[in-house]
């Protein structure tokens, strides 16, 4: 099937894209949260945003699983820059966000992420967001592919519209887009 995007035709993703984002959200998931309690180094990149060694060991494991899985597909990384599958573009480009927040993590403030695209011609049509979050799991995987919409973990999401009576803007004071 096809979706239209921006007044062109998009294909519905293999779903084996996000397949592979989901399992690379989630391994540096794991090794953040284990780099956590045994310790990292952490270095400056430019006047004042830092990088850790969990960045760029997160991201070479998300840049070793895309090259293994789909080596014709274009890379392009936060912290290592990027790699072309061939001397012309791909039509699929993978990026990735190793850790998402690092300050946070380095200030040990719960308040981070791993976030993975994928690109068809420039237009996102796979995306996978790991966030530490107090559920049972310790964290949510949140997800999205063209033509299956939005989800949080195995929960689609979806627009609530208001009850009668309710206003249809958000209120002061509520949170309206929370995992669980």
């Amino acid at each position: 099937g096809k979706i239209l995007a921006a007044h062109r035709e998009l294909p519905v993703p293999d779903p084996a894209y996000l397949a592979l984002a989901i399992a690379i959200v989630r391994r540096a998931g794991e090794i953040q949260i284990a780099r956590r309690v045994s310790g990292f180094r952490v270095d400056k990149k430019g006047a004042i945003d830092l990088v850790t060694e969990v960045d760029v060991e997160c991201e070479r494991m998300c840049l070793a699983m895309v090259t293994e899985r789909f080596p014709d597909h274009d890379l392009l990384g936060e912290e290592l820059g990027g790699r072309a599958a061939g001397a012309q573009p791909s039509r699929y480009r993978w990026v990735l966000d190793p850790l998402d927040g690092t300050t946070n993590y380095v200030n040990g403030h719960p308040i981070f992420a791993v976030s993975v695209a994928v690109l068809y011609r420039g237009d996102p049509v796979v995306a996978a967001v790991w966030i530490p979050w107090p559920t049972e799991g310790g964290n949510e995987v949140l997800h999205a592919r063209t033509g299956s919409g939005a989800w949080i973990g195995d929960r689609k999401l979806s627009v609530k519209k208001p009850d009668a009576g309710e206003p249809s803007r958000p209120k002061r004071g509520w949170l309206s887009t929370i995992p669980g």
